[in-house]
């Protein structure tokens, strides 16, 4: 168990984001863990899950909502030594043909709510001996992503927010860690907002498909969900966790830490190019 709370008494985490998919991973991870966990959706389906996860409403997208759940989490524990800031979504779609309120209700959910997030929670991790404040990144914001460029560059923009973030509370009892998942079968490819037809030309629908179905075979053939559990109970457990942490498969490890450092700009740009099907003109 993580000795975040430094008492003697089971730390407490919150995980935003947890009735499905990675979100759910980490949470049962860390009930597992000996932790109490509190997770949050927007519509909680029962009050706590079979891995003993109590689950509490909260829409990121929402001051008001966000602050009554951190209220309600201090109400039942009392404290909070950690917090897994993983409630977000994903928009697919071709830049050019996407409209400006999609992109804008991407950053609102994954980075606008992040900081809400923070905000709320930071004036209780500050009162621990020592707290955790992690933040779901994504291999996305490393290394930009065809049709997935608003994801992307909501998932760069936390790289940056998290990396300032970590250096401005370095006095202080909180840490801050990014988890950069890769690829995983978690049901994230179902649940992509994508861009209507009626907004794309014919030939940018037809390369959307083409792409679509590149990224829903990476992600059905993706790494063990084991490894983002093991990731967050690591983290948990380390008193001074890196900023990083990529989560990915052996085969998507290799690429990021042994192939892509040898390839200049251009090359690297080839290579994710031929892997999407995308031709130069």
């Amino acid at each position: 168990m993580t000795k975040g709370s430094n008492d003697g008494q089971a730390p407490v985490a919150l995980v935003t984001g947890a009735s499905s998919g990675i979100g759910r991973i980490m949470a049962a991870a860390l009930a597992a863990d000996g932790h109490v966990v509190f997770g949050t959706s927007r519509a909680p389906a029962a009050t706590e899950t079979d891995d003993g996860v109590r689950m509490i409403a909260m829409d990121v997208d929402s001051d008001a909502s966000v602050d009554r759940a951190v209220a309600e989490v201090l109400g039942q524990a009392g404290r909070l030594d950690m917090v897994v800031c993983n409630a977000g979504f994903g928009v697919m779609g071709p830049i050019e043909d996407t409209p400006a309120e999609l992109m804008i209700a991407q950053f609102q959910t994954n980075v606008f709510g992040v900081h809400r997030v923070c905000r709320a929670v930071l004036p209780l991790l500050r009162q621990r001996p020592v707290a955790k404040l992690v933040v779901t990144g994504s291999m996305a914001g490393m290394v930009g992503l065809p049709m997935q460029g608003m994801y992307s560059a909501s998932k760069f923009a936390l790289e940056g927010y998290c990396e300032t973030l970590r250096l401005e509370l370095r006095d202080s009892p909180v840490r801050v860690a990014l988890i950069e998942p890769g690829d995983f079968p978690t049901g994230f490819t179902a649940s992509r907002r994508m861009i209507p037809d009626a907004e794309m030309s014919a030939a940018n629908r037809a390369k959307l498909a083409r792409v679509s179905a590149i990224v829903a075979e990476d992600e059905s053939n993706g790494g063990d969900l084991a490894l983002l559990g093991e990731a967050i109970v690591r983290i948990a457990h380390d008193p001074s966790p890196p900023l990083r942490n990529i989560v990915a498969s052996p085969e998507q490890m290799e690429l990021v830490e042994a192939v892509r450092p040898t390839l200049s700009p251009d090359e690297w740009e080839g290579f994710m190019a031929e892997h999407f099907g995308i031709e130069a003109a």
